[in-house]
């Protein structure tokens, strides 16, 4: 969903050709990424660090996502590398709207100065260059990062105050709007999609099994003959029969079998909001959730109206379970 909202953004700012012959944007494929095309790794020595013959430097940009820091060690990593040879070949560095976020003191500590190393490198001089104020004037020139969150954006400055910090929204919201695509197929459909993640940033793992669930649902008023289904993102490769692991409308189909969503993923609470269909969030571990759709809504008062949006932030799991059933009820689903 990140690369194709960045896509997206892309072609609305005239940069239309990708790829292809004479293409006037080139992708190449990380961790996270996963676009089917040659890894960055290998990019770096094939194109990525030939010197741009632009008067100008070229941006190269780096996927956005919540991944910036030492949560996803594999996304920070390869950037962290990227800073080095992409500025010492007159490029410009730009970060798509991140999530910063640190567990570990050491490695903020660590990882800071990493960062600031490489970009000190890429411009042809040693890390005390980047404490002057020239320093910071020629860095800030050539080093751009973005965040999705006001936390995110401060404590950024505090790190980097030698790069050009701003805040936007997530590259998600450059989407939209969809339309509800519900299936055909009478078993998929449920009366509440729980939308929830399967790896470490989820604080709900034991709770994710249809027993717990059933469980809180019983305990609910209204909520004992209800259906539902715990999905996440692989989930619908398999249930529409898809071999795409990239945004496709079966992410939609996916939303849409449900009349009400409950997730702990970001971007399934986004494409629920751009497809129309009521959503409960929670958060994971970073809170990432509250505080992107903070910087997304606060540009637009009818967006901070959940009730008008059809949207609502749970403090937990059960919280959140009866807060759809309770939507089902006010919106008549």
């Amino acid at each position: 969903m990140i690369t194709l909202a960045e896509l997206t953004l892309l072609e609305k700012l005239g940069y239309n050709r990708i790829d292809g012959p004479a293409p006037l944007v080139k992708q190449c494929r990380y961790w996270q990424a996963q676009k089917p095309m040659e890894h960055c790794e290998d990019a770096m020595l094939n194109w990525a660090i030939s010197p741009s013959s632009q008067q100008y430097p070229t941006p190269a940009l780096w996927q956005g996502g919540g991944n910036w820091g030492d949560l996803w060690p594999k996304a920070h990593s390869p950037r962290e590398k990227s800073m080095e040879p992409l500025l010492r070949n007159n490029y410009t560095v730009v970060s798509m709207p991140q999530s910063l976020y640190f567990q570990n003191p050491n490695n903020e500590v660590q990882l800071t100065s990493a960062m600031k190393g490489s970009i000190a490198r890429g411009l042809g001089r040693d890390d005390h260059f980047l404490d002057s104020n020239e320093g910071r004037k020629q860095a800030a020139a050539r080093v751009v990062l973005s965040w999705r969150e006001h936390d995110s954006y401060d404590k950024a400055q505090q790190l980097y105050p030698f790069a050009t910090h701003i805040l936007v929204p997530d590259s998600a919201f450059q989407l939209g709007p969809f339309s509800p695509i519900v299936p055909e197929d009478e078993s998929l459909k449920v009366d509440i999609v729980l939308f929830l993640r399967d790896d470490k940033e989820s604080k709900y793992m034991p709770q994710r099994n249809r027993r717990a669930i059933q469980e809180i649902l019983s305990k609910v008023p209204n909520g004992k003959n209800l259906s539902f289904t715990i999905v996440d993102w692989s989930d619908r490769l398999k249930l529409f029969n898809s071999k795409d692991i990239l945004f496709t409308k079966t992410a939609i189909q996916l939303m849409s079998i449900g009349k009400v969503v409950v997730c702990d993923r970001l971007h399934a609470a986004i494409l629920s909001y751009l497809t129309g269909i009521p959503i409960v969030y929670l958060d994971q571990r970073t809170g990432k959730t509250t505080k992107t759709f903070r910087v997304a809504f606060e540009l637009e008062d009818g967006c901070l109206d959940g009730t008008k949006a059809m949207w609502s932030q749970a403090l937990n799991l059960t919280d959140g379970i009866r807060q759809a059933v309770g939507f089902l009820d006010y919106y008549g689903l």
